[in-house]
């Protein structure tokens, strides 16, 4: 083939190749055009977990709540309750966080049926006690007088009826590990409904925490925003559920 004969296959070989990629390019572009939006990758539910001390000082979930926003439902989650923490001898709720934070909390609420393994976040406990520094209390009754050091300062329960302000939450739950059971669960119910009122009047609080890099848990990224969007917008019509 002469000089000239090889220029012109190749440049006709040229020109099909440019056709034919130009087609390619096309079909996509039209094979995407009404293509659907990805599925929104947040879950339906996640189980935040409220940590504080135990007396002995150790980070413990003294609170948790389970929220499922397709069922419009937050529901309060006993944390005392007894569930296997696996290879250690402890057997609560509570007890599971010092041996992975909010996803061996959400392990051990998977354990005893309630739920799939959900996708953890954590409230610190300065940022919990953050939380409920707006104007909100409860009242509960004591059987006998009290004090207890909060890390902070020393607050005093008298015996019978106390209101408690939602900064010494964290304190009442500490006293209410020397009550009887019945009021122990009473302290436990009161918290738990605080806490959830407290969150669902200010849904932006999560993603907050987030930014400042304060909020723990195993659900990051795009995955944490769209729950927190979704969260936010859910707030107003999400019913509170006491455990039973």
């Amino acid at each position: 083939m002469t000089r000239g004969g090889w220029r012109r296959a190749l440049g006709t070989g040229a020109i099909a190749g440019g056709i034919i990629a130009a087609v390619v390019v096309l079909a996509l572009v039209i094979g995407n055009i009404g293509s659907p939006e990805p599925a929104s990758s947040a879950p339906e539910r996640v189980l935040i977990v409220f940590e504080s001390v135990d007396p002995e000082g150790v980070q413990v979930a003294w609170a948790a709540l389970d929220v499922d926003l397709a069922a419009g439902m937050v529901r309060e989650v006993d944390t005392s309750s007894s569930a296997p923490v696996a290879g250690t001898t402890y057997d609560t709720l509570r007890d599971a966080y010092p041996f992975g934070g909010g996803q061996a909390v959400a392990v051990a609420y998977s354990a005893v049926g309630s739920a799939p393994v959900l996708p953890s976040l954590v409230v610190r406990g300065p940022q919990w006690r953050s939380m409920l520094t707006r104007p909100t209390s409860a009242t509960v009754t004591f059987d006998r007088s009290m004090s207890v050091f909060t890390g902070e300062r020393l607050v005093d329960f008298p015996e019978g009826p106390n209101e408690v302000s939602g900064q010494d939450l964290p304190a009442l739950l500490l006293a209410s590990v020397s009550l009887d059971p019945a009021a122990a669960r009473g302290v436990r119910a009161a918290v738990a409904s605080v806490t959830a009122d407290t969150l669902l009047a200010d849904p932006g609080a999560l993603a907050r925490m987030a930014a400042a890099g304060t909020l723990g848990g195993d659900l990051a990224g795009r995955r944490f925003d769209e729950f927190a969007t979704r969260f936010e917008a859910a707030a107003p019509r999400l019913a509170y559920a006491p455990a039973e």
